[in-house]
């Protein structure tokens, strides 16, 4: 994929998610209303893709980075959009290259309703990813709006040429922390260097791995797509 490629497809991302924010809850569910809101979204330079308040208005930003990590099968385990889609059974719990894409988008808008439905629960505590938040994010699901993206993004795709499949036609196998689990034997790098180790615990973003060293154990905390098997 090409850096003007992976820039189409966060500016179609931003688009519909312009679409979402005008027609959502003004359609189905006029006691919420974004009338008096507004939104930008805009196309990142890195991998960063998020979503910020500013009074009255959001912005939402879509990563080029992210656009060209989420196309790599084993590097995209690593988002939490992943996690999500297969936890959640978004999408049927299918993870795909079009399907992380529009998730992303779903889940990118979500936090608006968040801000607007828990604004002062928002500027107390630091934790976005909260039972409000899936709350949302089911409904935004429930109206059928991720298969409304899923579809436009698909024929965008179509029409300008756009990749919407994992580099190489790779196989998504599934999230590594739903491959391993406490006492698996893995192997992992840091700086260049090779280790391996045990699983001493299986945290929401990272496995704590014991690995010998010396006459002694030392403990690593290495994100879930960092780790592999060791090749015999």
């Amino acid at each position: 994929m090409t850096t003007d490629q992976a820039h189409a497809i966060a500016t179609l991302m931003g688009q519909l998610t312009q679409q979402i924010f005008q027609h959502y809850y003004s359609a189905e569910l006029p006691s919420f209303t974004l009338a008096n809101t507004s939104l930008q979204t805009r196309v990142g330079s890195g991998k960063a893709t998020y979503c910020r308040k500013y009074q009255h208005s959001y912005s939402i930003t879509y990563g080029l980075g992210m656009i060209l990590d989420k196309r790599d099968a084993k590097l995209c385990s690593g988002w939490l959009t992943s996690r999500e889609i297969a936890d959640r059974g978004y999408f049927g719990g299918q993870i795909s290259y079009l399907n992380l894409l529009s998730h992303t988008v779903c889940h990118e808008f979500a936090h608006i309703l968040q801000f607007e439905c828990d604004q002062p629960r928002m500027r107390r505590n630091n934790k976005v990813h909260n039972a409000l938040f899936y709350r949302l994010l089911d409904e935004i699901y429930h109206h059928g709006y991720g298969d409304t993206v899923s579809e436009t993004l698909a024929d965008h795709a179509r029409l300008y040429q756009l990749p919407m499949a994992f580099n190489n036609d790779q196989e998504f196998a599934g999230t590594n922390s739903q491959q391993y689990k406490r006492g698996n034997q893995v192997q992992f790098e840091h700086a260049g260097i090779g280790y391996q180790g045990l699983i001493k615990r299986c945290n929401k973003l990272t496995f704590t791995i014991a690995v010998p060293k010396g006459l002694g154990i030392q403990e690593w905390r290495v994100p879930h797509h960092a780790v592999s098997r060791p090749i015999n």
